[in-house]
């Protein structure tokens, strides 16, 4: 059974591997309620829209449409899928992702306990974590999601948020970092300042480095045991708090006035309803207005 772990220096709570699954499916529908076919039609007006390699025009009921597209979103996953023959949409040679607008549409959309599913669905198996002073903050956010219904801890299930809860208000001292069970828990070496930066140039492939490389790096990840558990907390820590992504989880994040989003932006599938749909997207992808 999968789960999802909470890590501190001195102790770990799990969730159910059932909850990351309920987490997904409800921020997919959500992010993607607004979808019909009206809107597909619209987006392909100034957009590249390709569905499992058919576009909007060559299906003529909207109901289909919007089923199909759907469900390429879904297939699309997170990233880019250009090459993945699902869902593509671009906009002027620029991917514009499906799968990372449906989330930020769900993070739009919905309440500061939906946008932590979100988020915990999407980036607890690449590590986010959430400081000390903010446990608290992010125990009582679990336990208004509790009361709502977005987390489940009902009688039969074992899904362990109020445990979850209880061991973030244990301390405002230590960080609490996520890990998924099918992938490297926290802290490991390579996700820490303990291995060497990837070569520059070089793919992030392992059969991309040379074999004096391959094997400087499975000498150092050996390495990584014999360190003591605060040697391995201060390098994995260390390497968290440099990423240039937004894994930490925040107060100024969640609610009405947020702006996170995946993708690189805060694009939502709303964008797309409103009269400067075209900016929003310019906007969204850093390019001028005026061109």
């Amino acid at each position: 059974m999968s789960r999802i772990y909470f890590h501190s220096p001195t102790d770990d709570v799990e969730v159910s591997g059932t909850e990351r699954a309920w987490m997904g499916c409800l921020t997919d529908d959500i992010g993607m309620a607004t979808l019909d076919g009206h809107l597909i039609r619209r987006i392909s007006e100034f957009c590249d829209v390709s569905i499992f390699g058919r576009r909007p025009a060559q299906i003529t009921l909207d109901v289909e449409l919007a089923d199909r597209f759907r469900l390429a979103a879904r297939h699309s996953g997170f990233d880019d899928a250009t090459d993945h023959g699902t869902c593509r949409v671009t906009y002027q040679g620029h991917p514009l992702r499906p799968g990372s607008i449906s989330i930020n549409t769900a993070l739009a959309v919905g309440s500061a306990p939906v946008q932590l599913a979100a988020r915990l669905h999407n980036q607890c198996e690449i590590h986010c974590w959430v400081d000390g002073p903010n446990r608290a903050w992010l125990a009582d956010l679990i336990g208004t999601g509790l009361a709502t219904g977005v987390f489940r801890d009902t009688p039969g299930r074992t899904g362990g948020w109020a445990a979850v809860a209880a061991f973030l208000h244990e301390t405002d001292t230590e960080p609490a970092v996520t890990s998924y069970s099918v992938c490297d828990q926290f802290p490991n070496p390579d996700a820490s300042t303990w291995m060497p930066a990837w070569p520059d140039g070089v793919p992030e492939r392992w059969d991309a480095l040379d074999k004096a490389t391959q094997d400087e790096r499975t000498d150092r990840s050996e390495a990584w045991n014999d360190l003591t558990d605060e040697e391995q907390w201060r390098h994995g820590m260390d390497w968290l708090r440099a990423q240039p992504g937004r894994l930490e989880l925040v107060p100024e994040d969640f609610g009405a006035s947020s702006r996170f989003g995946f993708g690189g932006n805060p694009l939502t599938w709303l964008d797309f309803e409103q009269s400067d749909a075209e900016a929003r997207v310019r906007a969204a992808l850093g390019l001028d207005p005026t061109t």
